[in-house]
């Protein structure tokens, strides 16, 4: 039987190619497209409880959620980056909240900015990363030698220079 994922919009036969059935969506997918989905739908809703914390809403209003769509459909942001650009926008930069005016209109103008810090946060920790496992494999590959202080031999240096008054 021929079902069209709702992702990608292609037909498959669900007997024949690894799908998912979404009970609440009543629809197939395909197995990649629904882990896309979930993901999206995950960070949504992560972007959501921000905002409602951030502005002590108890739901989002039409102007944010006008906001949300245009950012999403109209300047194909995602709802990951929307929330970077807002944690880097008053979280890390430390911008007040009272010129917002209720909105997240900030977004597009710190959208880059926002997303280029966090992908280098996260570049950063994934190199310390390997470089911490890097450093354990060759500490268990090493044996360390210790010398003790007072067993080593100082050399004085000869004074070679001529005091003129004795002569």
């Amino acid at each position: 039987m021929s079902v069209k994922c709702p992702i990608c919009g292609e037909r498959f036969d669900k007997n024949k190619v690894e799908n998912v059935y979404d009970e609440n969506k009543r629809r197939y997918f395909h197995k990649n497209c629904y882990k896309i989905y979930k993901e999206e739908i995950n960070s949504r809703e992560e972007l959501k409880q921000y905002i409602l914390k951030m502005f002590d809403y108890k739901g989002l209003g039409p102007k944010v959620n006008s906001q949300l769509k245009k950012y999403t459909t109209e300047l194909n942001f995602t709802y990951d980056g929307i929330l970077k650009a807002l944690k880097y926008f008053y979280d890390i930069k430390g911008n007040s909240i009272q010129k917002a005016n209720g909105g997240i209109g900030i977004v597009p103008y710190v959208y880059q900015e926002g997303n280029n810090y966090f992908n280098k946060k996260e570049l950063r920790t994934k190199t310390i990363e390997r470089r911490i496992n890097t450093f354990k494999i060759n500490e268990e590959n090493k044996k360390v030698l210790v010398v003790k202080k007072s067993n080593l031999i100082k050399k004085k240096k000869k004074d070679n220079s001529i005091d003129i008054d004795n002569i």
